[in-house]
């Protein structure tokens, strides 16, 4: 049974609570505009629900973006894990994961064991290409401190389907099949006043098709995705070598554990630029410990694969040493990120570990449905 209450002055449900934004920093006064409950208590059929009708959680506090009202309205993407297909720029930090845990060197630095802070870019080890996304989607900017403080704050909003299709703009499309289609007009010929052959005229342009060459290259390019498989990719990613290094991921229950902590005051402090004494044990523990989901054991039967319903910690460790820890929930549709944090030294960010967990996050929901068949989507 699921227990929440309502919360702030606008409880009538006719205006939103305005907060200071995490994106845009809100500079003529609060802009950041939701609706918010707190929940004491969560069935995760009940959390799903509500997920997919736009809220999310933050610590036990669920907000639902007003997104006709707020200044800067985000979204959540919904992948349906069974058709992902990994980007050029996916597959790209997988190989760069695979040449640091078999080789022990960075694919960027050239053979280099570790990478240095002129190799490494601001916004997560990105390569400065454009293209280390997930499935189409952008990362999400750092959430403010009025959102850790409330708990009130995470990644906003719901859309139906992460799926991004690329559109041919209408009226161009339109110009063009006109210009495909219109008849060609023969050039003039002229005859000199002496009675001599006329000299050639030049030949009609042929019509050109400008999204031809594109669609040809789109077309190629799911193909090749199409033939590409995530687990394997993952797997061999994994797999250490002699002179590599070791990668271990664990998954257990939501808890205070004195190492993730120290990650998180790290991650705050060096990405975020917090100040020392504005990330506290509390504040932490209201912001990435504390769940109001109830925790349901799966069966035995299943239990090696499907740890069952509730609010989980991702764990990465690189030669024993924590180095990344994603929060999750598991539910009965889907496996939900609430958020990541991971070292922020230099050679563990030109690893690029915010697409990396990601992916693993949309491996683990393909395994997860395995065994448990509802479980076919992956929210970030």
């Amino acid at each position: 049974m699921s227990f929440v209450s309502i919360d702030g002055d606008d409880a009538d449900g006719d205006d939103g609570e305005a907060h200071t934004c995490g994106y845009c920093g809100s500079p003529s006064g609060p802009s950041a505009v939701s609706f918010g409950a707190w929940a004491h208590r969560l069935d995760p059929r009940d959390y799903q629900a509500l997920l997919d009708c736009g809220w999310r959680r933050s610590g036990r506090y669920l907000y639902l973006p007003d997104v006709l009202h707020t200044c800067c309205p985000a979204y959540t993407i919904r992948l349906d894990a069974a058709r992902f297909a990994p980007s050029r720029g996916n597959r790209k930090v997988l190989r760069k994961m695979r040449a640091w845990i078999r080789d022990g060197r960075s694919r960027r630095a050239g053979g280099a064991a570790a990478a240095t802070a002129t190799t490494v870019a601001a916004d997560d080890g990105d390569d400065g290409d454009g293209d280390d996304d997930v499935g189409g989607g952008g990362a999400a900017p750092a959430e403010d401190a009025a959102m850790r403080e409330r708990a009130s704050r995470g990644v906003p909003a719901s859309l139906e389907s992460a799926t991004l299709s690329m559109q041919v703009d209408g009226q161009f499309a339109t110009a063009a099949s006109a210009e495909v289609n219109a008849p060609a007009v023969a050039p003039a010929e002229t005859t000199p006043r002496d009675g001599s052959a006329a000299p050639p005229g030049p030949k009609p342009a042929k019509a050109k098709v400008p999204w031809v060459k594109q669609d040809k290259r789109a077309i190629r390019a799911s193909k090749e995705k199409s033939s590409v498989d995530l687990p394997r990719l993952i797997r061999e990613a994994e797999t250490s070598g002699p002179s590599g290094h070791r990668l271990e991921v664990v998954l257990v229950k939501s808890a205070f554990e004195e190492e993730t902590y120290e990650l998180y005051r790290r991650y705050q402090s060096i990405i975020h630029n917090e100040p020392e004494g504005k990330t506290t044990r509390t504040g932490f523990e209201n912001f990435l410990v504390n769940s109001p989901l109830e925790f349901e054991e799966a069966p035995e039967n299943i239990r090696d694969v499907f740890p069952g319903f509730g609010s989980f910690h991702q764990k990465y460790y690189m030669d024993g040493r924590l180095v990344a820890v994603a929060v999750l929930d598991i539910l009965p549709k889907c496996v939900s990120s609430v958020y990541l944090m991971y070292d922020p030294s230099p050679e563990i960010m030109h690893l690029s570990m915010g697409v990396y967990t990601a992916l693993r996050e949309i491996n683990f929901a393909l395994l997860l449905s395995t065994v448990m068949p509802e479980i076919k989507y992956y929210y970030m």
